[in-house]
């Protein structure tokens, strides 16, 4: 059995698709923890019509308290039932009908846990990866594996070092063991690399993780906070800051802190150069944020 725990807010123009897809897995022993993040919307009223076919559990929250938040709350009563592993979803996804079957049958084949990154495909344009997994270089930036290539590159076994939360599974053990201030990802984030300083603090504990290319999730891609939105911008802004002022030890945080800055002006500048003047804004908003956030750590 799985606990499957999906993060909403207001993302009716995706859940029909995500949830039938539900209803057509091979696999289906699952039970579907529907987070739904205070929205206002028809997103209560479609999941509710899937309540015979499918066994779900609908937490409520009054306000939109992000994605890291939200996830820990589907992921603290996931905590109660009898599965050994939590799979987290986006809302804007559509599994393949064999993609639960094809990672229970990885999972039943090892003697280890790992962490486990289903394949995200391009939801629009399906020969094309949206998302493998993590790889980490030597000053601790996170690299999207194989963003936006095509299918046909993934011919060979490939080596990853987390994954990305849209299409995860999570030991509840490894869960468990990497839990920091009673939080699973890391509150402070809100949305955006909460998922990629759980995965560097698994990783960091000794989990390794594995790419299942045969269970395919169909993405839309920022498909609820919208592609190049202010939304978006401030909080990538803030928390690739954040994560780095967290993780990294301070002294190679100090020796490094140049080039990070110059990063950092590259990213924000770009939005200056197109003219979106909005996205610049609230890219500078998200540093001065990320400053008054370095106090918690």
């Amino acid at each position: 059995m799985y606990s499957i725990v999906v993060v909403n807010w207001n993302g009716e123009k995706y859940l029909n698709s995500f949830l039938l897809s539900l209803t057509k897995q091979s696999y289906k022993d699952f039970i579907l923890y529907f987070v739904d993040n205070g929205s206002v919307d028809r997103s209560i009223e479609i999941v509710n019509t899937y309540s015979e076919r499918l066994q779900i559990k609908v937490i409520y929250l009054k306000e939109n308290v992000g994605f890291a938040s939200a996830n820990n709350v589907g992921i603290e009563e996931a905590m109660k039932d009898d599965s050994r592993y939590i799979i987290t979803l986006n809302n804007d996804t559509e599994l393949d009908e064999d993609c639960l079957y094809h990672l229970s049958e990885t999972i039943n084949k090892s003697n280890n846990e790992y962490i486990y990154q289903l394949l995200m495909i391009n939801f629009y344009d399906r020969s094309e990866i949206d998302a493998v997994g993590i790889k980490f270089n030597e000053d601790f930036l996170a690299n999207q594996m194989f963003y936006k290539e095509n299918i046909s590159k993934l011919k060979n076994d490939i080596e990853i070092d987390g994954v990305c939360a849209g299409a995860a599974a999570y030991p509840k053990s490894a869960l468990i063991a990497t839990k920091e201030n009673n939080h699973y990802f890391d509150q402070n984030f809100f949305a955006y690399y909460e998922d990629v300083d759980l995965a560097l603090r698994l990783k960091r504990l000794g989990y390794s993780s594995v790419l299942v290319k045969d269970s395919i999730v169909y993405h839309v891609h920022s498909g609820t906070s919208k592609k190049d939105s202010p939304f978006k911008a401030y909080y990538l802004s803030r928390n690739i800051r954040l994560y780095l002022y967290k993780n990294i030890p301070k002294q190679d945080y100090q020796r490094k802190i140049l080039y990070y800055n110059y990063l950092s002006v590259r990213r924000t500048g770009r939005f200056l150069i197109k003219g979106e003047i909005m996205n610049f804004i609230a890219s500078i908003r998200g540093v001065y944020d990320f400053l008054n956030l370095r106090k918690y750590y």
